[in-house]
């Protein structure tokens, strides 16, 4: 018996109890794999199929603040932020050439009240800052002056960014969870069963599970030492909010004292957050934390922003993938197999340099 899936741009997959053969096959749909999706498409490979499940293992890119700024960090004092600085820039020259939907270019204010226990981080961090207690987006003054730094930003709504580029790039997607591979031959749960030429494994914290395709010891070591990183933040409608305090004109990211409180345009959404907790593996939000996080922020806004209900907020949470020493990997992990993980808090801006550094190396 044939049945189809329905993907894409009106494309069906065929499905039936054969092997079937495919060019290439990337498990998982994050940023990750859609951006990856962009690339191979750039140098001719069509004929690829993503495998994903949206219930068993939602993609945490969907479920995060995603906010693309440097926020201080330069070159030339440590890999990471060196790595941190180009990836940037990676991204940076891709939305100049593609001008995506779903991404806003902003400014993004990081504030600090100077008795705030983090005050002389961000002191360190910045060496120079303003000090103002008025912000643009705000139609009233702050209670107290902050010290802050204005930084370049982009706010994605993840999303809308990710209809955007399904519309541009060409791929089938199968909403499946894989139960078995091994050399190149994938089997999902509903029985289907796929061989591939070359594999991609783009599944943020569940990369775990596919360790026993890493060949190299010590590239072995560096997963096993990785881990899951849970947040959680609140969202809000803008409407929920009173248009004599904000103005709405344009997205904006606005944090004191390390809280988040961003508008992203595009989707008419407000975010506040968020929270971090290691080594969680599920989606349960982090109530308390949030709470203290918002009560905080109502304490620093009092008399200019009126914050709606903390009931009122929806609760979200997502699982990112920190690295070992918070070390980012992508490259070959075997004959024909490819692996991005441990992008955590940099992976809008750093799927951008792994899916162009992958295309390369398979190129050679």
């Amino acid at each position: 018996m044939t049945r189809y899936v329905l993907v894409k741009r009106d494309k069906c997959l065929k499905i039936g109890c054969l092997m079937q053969s495919v060019d290439t096959i990337i498990i998982g749909n994050g940023i990750s794999s859609k951006v990856l999706v962009h690339h191979l498409n750039k140098i001719g490979l069509t004929d690829i199929l993503v495998i994903a499940s949206d219930t068993f293992a939602p993609a945490c890119s969907t479920r995060t603040t995603a906010i693309n700024c440097l926020r201080g960090t330069c070159k030339g004092i440590s890999n990471l932020g060196d790595l941190i600085v180009d990836s940037f820039h990676d991204f940076e020259q891709f939305y100049n050439e593609h001008n995506p939907k779903g991404i806003c270019k902003t400014i993004e204010y990081q504030c600090w009240p100077e008795q705030s226990p983090n005050h002389d981080k961000w002191v360190k961090r910045f060496t120079t800052f303003e000090t103002s207690d008025n912000f643009i987006f705000l139609k009233k003054e702050l209670p107290q002056n902050l010290n802050y730094v204005a930084s370049d930003a982009y706010i994605f709504s993840p999303e809308l960014f990710f209809q955007d580029l399904d519309a541009k790039n060409d791929c089938d997607v199968l909403n499946d969870v894989i139960i078995d591979i091994n050399s190149k031959k994938v089997t999902t749960q509903s029985g289907e069963k796929f061989t591939c030429k070359k594999l991609f494994i783009c599944t943020s914290y569940m990369t775990s599970n596919f360790s026993h395709l890493v060949e190299d010891e010590k590239l072995k070591r560096q997963l096993d030492h990785s881990k899951p990183v849970a947040g959680t933040y609140l969202r809000y409608s803008k409407d929920q909010f009173d248009p004599s305090e904000i103005c709405f004109e344009e997205s904006f990211s606005f944090v004191i004292d390390e809280i988040h409180f961003i508008y992203r345009k595009q989707s008419t959404d407000i975010l506040i957050g968020a929270t971090t907790t290691n080594n969680q593996l599920n989606f349960l939000p982090d109530r308390e934390g949030m709470l203290e996080q918002y009560q905080r922020l109502t304490k620093y806004t009092e008399g200019t922003i009126t914050l709606p209900s903390f009931d009122d907020g929806e609760l979200i949470a997502g699982i990112r993938h920190k690295g070992q020493k918070r070390t980012p990997f992508w490259g070959q992990i075997n004959q024909d197999t490819y692996a991005i993980w441990g992008l955590y808090k940099n992976a809008f801006t750093m799927a951008f340099t792994a899916a162009k550094d992958i295309t390369k190396l398979i190129q050679k």
